[in-house]
């Protein structure tokens, strides 16, 4: 798959000179705008025989809302920013729901989104095609709590991208504050994780 302007399955999102993060139909105010987003498999998709119960969480994923998954004070603690909340925004045909908090000054964003699909599903894909969205390799990593976790650089931000996988619930972290390091983006992540049920 190779990167495009058109909007992908899971979270969508151009970027802004220097950082990237949003929803779909966010639009940054560079000419020199690249969209970056990761899939989740949606009802429309359909995974194959061996990705089904391949993890922990194959069962439909419990109903989380993602601005409860972090608090606006530990996202700029953690990351040194100085976000603002957003409110949840659902996405039924893409089945994900978004929260995203955005920095003006430098301009940043967080975004955490949470699959509305099986999770071990959504893990698998958004690892596979992590390359295509973020042009980096992910790789598996240890978070505090989830069943399993992923780590990838997105490579237009230099910043972390995390997904995440705890009791069949998919969570994708990702971080377009610039300068922040992998180490704060997993300890964001930890903190994500242990909001999940």
């Amino acid at each position: 798959m190779m990167r495009s302007n058109r909007s992908m399955v899971f979270v969508a999102l151009p970027l802004s000179a220097v950082l990237a993060l949003g929803v779909a139909g966010c639009s940054g105010s560079s000419s020199e705008q690249k969209p970056t987003a990761t899939p989740v498999l949606s009802a429309t998709q359909s995974a194959s025989p061996s990705r089904t119960g391949e993890a922990t969480g194959s069962a439909a994923p419990v109903s989380l809302d993602p601005c409860a998954l972090v608090s606006t004070e530990d996202i700029n603690k953690t990351l040194s920013a100085s976000v603002v909340a957003d409110v949840p925004k659902p996405d039924d045909s893409r089945q994900i729901v978004t929260c995203t908090w955005t920095q003006q000054s430098p301009f940043g964003i967080v975004n955490i989104g949470v699959a509305g699909v099986p999770g071990a599903e959504a893990f698998k894909t958004n690892f596979d095609l992590a390359p295509a969205y973020f042009g980096g390799d992910p790789k598996e990593i240890s978070v505090p709590g989830a069943d399993k976790a992923y780590l990838v650089i997105n490579d237009s931000t230099k910043t972390p991208v995390i997904g995440l996988l705890r009791n069949g619930a998919f969570v994708l972290v990702q971080i377009g504050i610039e300068g922040t390091t992998t180490e704060q983006g997993q300890a964001l992540a930890a903190q994500v994780v242990s909001r999940m049920p």
